[in-house]
């Protein structure tokens, strides 16, 4: 091999296109991004699931992947597979963390992510259309907006009115580290149009001779020689290439990222050699404590004519600490103006209810106890883990 690049970037979603774009701002760093998904170069040229702020994009460019969530229960578990990654496919909620879960992770001993030294990288980021102050940035790449109260669509206000009968707090910029309640969402999102990564960081680099977007190009293994990652073997137009770098970055998310380890033979030994893959570094970690924050919808049927598609599917949102609860703000409640079932895996649901398309009620958890695990189901890259 011939080292060609200075940074291999596997994966181009909501990190790795973030990486790639800053990394090419050296005109002398060659950078390659590879992303095992479909690339759209420009705005015109993306398709209407992926620019609609409107909706997600759960199944055109969705991994199609599977959890068992419990012993014999599978579970859907969306992931996009394209430039911007799941931003490209999300609700478009540009929600920070609590500023006490950076401080833990500093805690453990990882200093650099304190609430202290991340707020500026968030400020750094952030066009915020209608907010300013310590907490907000303007003139970054991801233009930030909040509905207003004019704008708030009736099964939106009656959501908002009916949390405030409640007796939470009504809540006018959820970026405020303390606020906790009900009002707007921020948003990354323009005139209804989803701002991934692909278009907020991708899309201004693309002119750059020092940065090559290579879609379609499915990673199976970081290569490893004395002890140092070399390059990756990837898999691109039907066939397996090897391609040298001086650094090796994984941004293929959660599920993608610790797969390329194990194939790689990082990871447990015996889950390693459970596969046949022989052991290069033993990594209890690679795979272990998965978590995510389980969502639980409650959907209704709506009556004839009552849902408009091309109405914002999400404006506002509750977030409150459950009572006797440690963790601030542990829980999430959004109103869900309209969603398709089936993607979600919902087709007896929608069968049995009459409708196809139906609104409602999604609890999300943000403090899960529970740790999940992640394991191969095999050395083929086609084969999910």
């Amino acid at each position: 091999m011939v080292l060609v690049y200075d940074d291999i970037i596997v994966g181009a979603g909501s990190s790795g296109a973030v990486l790639a774009a800053r990394l090419s701002e050296d005109p002398g760093r060659k950078v390659l991004l590879l992303e095992a998904g479909p690339d759209f170069q420009s705005i015109e040229t993306t398709p209407h699931d992926l620019l609609n702020a409107r909706s997600m994009s759960l199944s055109a460019h969705d991994w199609g992947w599977t959890a068992e969530a419990m012993p014999g229960r599978s579970i859907i578990f969306p992931r996009g597979k394209t430039t911007g990654g799941s931003s490209a496919v999300n609700a478009t909620v540009a929600l920070r963390g609590n500023p006490s879960d950076y401080d833990e992770w500093a805690a453990l001993g990882n200093d650099e992510w304190s609430w202290e030294k991340v707020l500026p990288s968030f400020r750094k980021l952030e066009d915020d259309q209608d907010r300013s102050g310590d907490w907000h940035g303007k003139g970054g790449p991801v233009r930030i907006r909040r509905w207003r109260h004019d704008e708030i669509r009736p099964i939106q206000q009656a959501f908002f009115d009916i949390c405030r009968r409640l007796g939470y707090r009504e809540v006018d910029d959820h970026h405020i580290p303390d606020a906790t309640g009900v009002g707007p969402i921020p948003q990354n999102q323009h005139e209804f149009t989803r701002l991934s990564t692909a278009i907020a960081y991708l899309l201004p680099a693309r002119g750059r001779p020092n940065l090559t977007i290579q879609p379609h190009s499915l990673v199976n293994r970081v290569l490893v020689d004395g002890g140092r990652a070399t390059g990756v073997e990837v898999e691109f137009a039907g066939e397996v290439q090897q391609v040298a770098g001086a650094r090796i970055t994984l941004s293929a998310g959660a599920v993608s990222s610790p797969a390329i380890l194990l194939r790689s033979g990082i990871g447990p030994k015996a889950d390693l050699l459970a596969h046949g893959i022989e052991p290069l570094i033993d990594l209890p970690g690679v795979g272990n404590n998965l978590i995510d924050h389980p969502l639980a919808a409650v959907f209704l049927a709506p009556k004839p004519g009552a849902l408009d598609l091309n109405e914002p599917f999400i404006q506002v949102i509750l977030r409150y600490t459950t009572p006797g609860s440690d963790d601030f703000n542990d829980m999430q409640l959004y109103m869900l103006s309209h969603q398709e079932l089936a993607p979600l895996g919902g087709e007896a649901a929608a069968a049995m209810i009459g409708t196809s398309v139906a609104f409602g009620i999604g609890a999300s958890l943000q403090r899960p106890r529970s740790r999940g695990r992640l394991t191969l189901a095999g050395t083929d890259p086609h084969v999910q883990p």
